[in-house]
């Protein structure tokens, strides 16, 4: 039954895909994996007993409130259909969290969930380059469709690529640095500025982490030097030479935001409804025609579900954060460098995905939701190893047996 789910890791990069078949209006190929994988899990935990117990942590109970925010402001204020509404998206980003914390309950079904996702920007990375060689697009975004979107899911999955690939050996070591490499020349092809930037953080942040880290910033530099060396361009083409296509997109940028603010001010306790952003931009700012994004998803979340839900957003964020630099350090202090270089990594690509979302409304990617569920799924693992850990303690306490003298 863990296998719908890996399939539903697998497909992740191609909500976009062309050729996935739809079915109807509404449903697509991985919303069905996505509502398969959820009755898997169901059905797994009937059969097994297990519990998800999703109300234990702060992430699950603040992503379950601003679900319900969502849903209340999508009823009563928004005007979309069913079909276009992006409380469909919330709904989807939602079943990756029950088959997560029911199916990755040991160290190697998180083990393997991370190279599903690997592999996944493997073909989303491979994609982007067919689609430039192939149809010449100038600005590829592969399976994802925008080069922007891609630059913010790749960026976000880079540290785990790195990070395992350090402790990997033989054909999984291979992978591994070839889906970074192609990671990193996939975004720089796609020519985002935004993406570039937070590449650079990305890399920065592994860098300042690692315990060689001269070395390691040394060839994190040098592979971005070279690459942009071989490319045909690049996003640093972008940020060198001003064209007037940049321009133009630089300055829309700024009037969306300018209408965002807005938004906010007149609206900052509900926000002017889930989704309406698009629509309702030249209302507050008439220089924009209908249809553009926020490009920033801090604000448009602010704009649309109000300050109070952006401060939810920023809590799930911060605290996974957190929760993902402890179990690190736990891991690390146990002796568990495998399971701490993951913890590591999810740190890395959620804080990386925060540099990213400053240029790009993205709160419903689903590499950044599934990174959140992972560290959980891998919290709870530490917490039961660090309980399991305590009750020897105490059992060897009762006896005046030091459980430290006698492991010596």
């Amino acid at each position: 039954m863990i296998r719908v789910y890996y399939l539903l890791l697998l497909l992740m990069p191609f909500w976009n895909y062309p050729r996935l078949p739809k079915f109807g209006e509404t449903w697509t190929v991985i919303k069905l994996v996505g509502l398969a994988a959820v009755l898997a899990a169901a059905l797994h935990a009937f059969l097994n007993g297990s519990k998800a117990r999703l109300l234990e942590w702060t992430e699950s109970r603040c992503f379950l409130l601003l679900l319900i925010w969502a849903f209340i402001s999508a009823s009563t204020i928004s005007r979309w259909e069913w079909a276009e509404n992006p409380l469909t998206s919330c709904i989807s980003v939602a079943a990756y969290l029950y088959p997560t914390m029911i199916f990755l309950s040991t160290l190697d079904a998180i083990h393997r969930a991370c190279y599903y996702i690997v592999f996944s920007m493997l073909l989303a990375s491979y994609s982007v380059f067919s689609q430039f060689v192939k149809y010449n697009v100038g600005r590829p975004g592969g399976v994802v469709g925008d080069p922007n979107y891609y630059a913010l899911v790749a960026v976000t999955v880079l540290p785990l690529c790195l990070l395992l690939w350090a402790g990997a050996k033989g054909l999984a070591r291979k992978l591994l640095g070839l889906t970074a490499l192609m990671i990193v020349a996939s975004i720089l092809l796609g020519a985002s500025r935004g993406g570039f930037l937070s590449l650079v953080f990305c890399l920065l942040y592994l860098g300042w982490q690692s315990r060689r880290r001269l070395a390691v910033l040394a060839a994190s530099g040098l592979t971005v030097f070279v690459l942009d060396f071989l490319l045909p361009h690049s996003s640093l083409d972008r940020l060198r030479q001003q064209d007037n296509a940049t321009k133009i997109s630089t300055e829309i940028r700024k009037q969306l935001l300018e209408a965002g603010w807005a938004m906010v001010k007149d609206h900052p306790l509900t926000g002017v409804g889930l989704g309406m952003h698009k629509p309702m931009a030249p209302q507050y700012n008439p220089a924009l025609r209908a249809g553009a994004l926020g490009h920033n998803t801090y604000l448009e979340v602010a704009a649309e579900l109000g300050v109070p839900a952006l401060a939810i957003f920023v809590a799930i964020l911060s605290t996974a954060w957190v929760r993902a630099r402890r179990t690190a350090s736990w891991f690390e202090a146990s002796g568990n460098q495998f399971a701490a270089q993951i913890a590591r990594a999810l740190e890395a690509g959620i804080a990386s995905y925060a540099v990213a979302a400053l240029f790009l409304s993205a709160q419903f990617a689903k590499q950044l939701w599934t990174l959140v569920w992972l560290g959980l799924a891998l919290a709870r693992i530490a917490a039961q190893q660090q309980h399991e850990r305590s009750a020897v303690l105490v059992e060897h306490e009762a006896f005046d047996e030091p459980y430290v003298s006698r492991q010596a």
